[in-house]
């Protein structure tokens, strides 16, 4: 592959670097630290995926016959990195919750979804969606991080979490805090 391919494919790239280490995560043994920093590096693939995808590829959108493949790979591999989570992480309070959030996201985007809705109604679940689905991901990361390593998985999360953050204000898109259509 050509460099100028490698950064048209990069959102790809970091996408499946997600569904892979999701795919790890739900097949390995519990307390395993590399699993945790295998988990947070997939958390912050999540902000670098959407920074290639901006900046490598927005110019010439993929030109798939059937979809648009980041945008649709995207949420795929968050919800791969959550479920992972999940299956490592089994038997803990922060895997119930997140079940019950996941279910709640569920019948919301079905209620919302199917009915058609005005722009700033639409703005305004989709930037609810956006979040919570994001919390979603920060309970994985506790979870998994507290089982990996228990006695000192808060500061796993809190510098994953300043990691994630100062990448995010570095890469972040002012309008895109906001989600709208088109």
């Amino acid at each position: 592959m050509t460099q100028r391919k490698i950064l048209y494919e990069a959102a790809n790239l970091l996408c499946m670097f997600r569904i892979i280490i999701a795919v790890v995560m739900a097949i390995m043994p519990r307390h395993y630290w590399f699993v945790a920093v295998l988990c947070s590096l997939a958390l912050i693939s999540d902000v670098l995926d959407g920074w290639c995808y901006r900046k490598f590829t927005k110019a010439r959108p993929y030109k798939h016959w059937f979809n648009r493949l980041p945008i649709t790979l995207d949420p795929i591999a968050d919800f791969c990195f959550v479920v992972g989570g999940i299956v490592y992480s089994k038997g803990h309070n922060v895997t119930v919750y997140t079940i019950l959030a996941i279910l709640l996201i569920v019948v919301i985007t079905i209620n919302v979804g199917v009915q058609a809705c005005s722009d700033l109604m639409w703005s305004i679940i989709m930037t609810g969606f956006t979040y919570l689905w994001f919390a979603l991901m920060i309970a994985t990361l506790v979870a998994v991080w507290y089982v990996s390593v228990p006695i000192t998985w808060f500061a796993g999360v809190i510098v994953t979490m300043m990691i994630f953050y100062m990448l995010w204000a570095k890469t972040r898109v002012k309008s895109r805090t906001i989600r709208r259509r088109g």
